[in-house]
């Protein structure tokens, strides 16, 4: 099958990752190409696992940065204005919720900082910088807060 492409649609997560950890740990690669490993479990041979897991777990991260950049292409943002809506839609329902103590016009004078702020920065460091925030306010498990629609 020399210079063929197979597309497959693998409904199931599970199935897909299985999948792909078969590919990865028979093909022996790094990068998709066959063979591109085989240098390292040459000098690492009782590394194999820990090579095709590291390989595996690169492959979860670009699925999931496709994910965050579909979500916000069909929203019509940029990346950093999808995090940052989902940032103030949990900030504001923590306001709702009483769980941050200020005034409505306080709130929006912070939001507007924020959001600045936020905007000004690079994305890292605009994370980061929420953590801080975050961290300030004594919201320490964020998992409990953040939601994206």
């Amino acid at each position: 099958m020399e210079n063929r492409d197979v597309d497959l649609v693998i409904r199931d997560e599970g199935d897909m990752l299985n999948l792909i950890s078969l590919l990865v740990f028979e093909l022996q690669t790094l990068d998709g190409q066959q063979g591109t490993a085989s240098r390292v479990l040459k000098k690492f041979g009782d590394l194999r696992k820990t090579v095709s897991n590291k390989v595996i777990f690169k492959l979860k991260v670009m699925k999931w940065r496709m994910k965050i950049s579909f979500m916000a292409r069909s929203q019509k943002k940029t990346v950093k204005e999808l995090f940052l809506s989902a940032i103030l839609a949990s900030y504001c329902m923590l306001f709702l919720q009483n769980r941050i103590p200020m005034t409505v016009s306080d709130l929006f004078k912070q939001q507007d900082e924020v959001f600045h702020k936020i905007l000004m920065l690079p994305t890292p460091k605009c994370l980061a910088y929420v953590t801080h925030i975050h961290s300030d306010l004594g919201l320490h498990n964020l998992q409990d807060y953040y939601y994206l629609d």
